[in-house]
């Protein structure tokens, strides 16, 4: 049976200033259909020299992000 894993983005911390995200508080769950698993975390990230407005950041970006910090 196959796992289905779900990322999810509950919360960002950010400069209101310029919109810079410095903290992302992410879930992390797991199914196979007979057990669940998940779990909860946060990753904080560097100031970048160019920023992406915060009003384009996209799920699947940040996503992208915090699974990159977790490596």
């Amino acid at each position: 049976m196959a796992t289905t894993i779900t990322w999810d983005i509950v919360e960002l911390e950010r400069e209101t200033a310029d919109g810079y995200v410095f903290i992302a508080h992410y879930t992390v769950n797991a199914t196979d259909g007979t057990y669940k698993a998940g779990a909860y975390g946060s990753v904080s990230f560097e100031r970048p020299e160019t920023l992406i407005p915060y009003a384009d950041l996209t799920k699947d970006e940040l996503v992208g992000w915090v699974q990159w910090k977790l490596g």
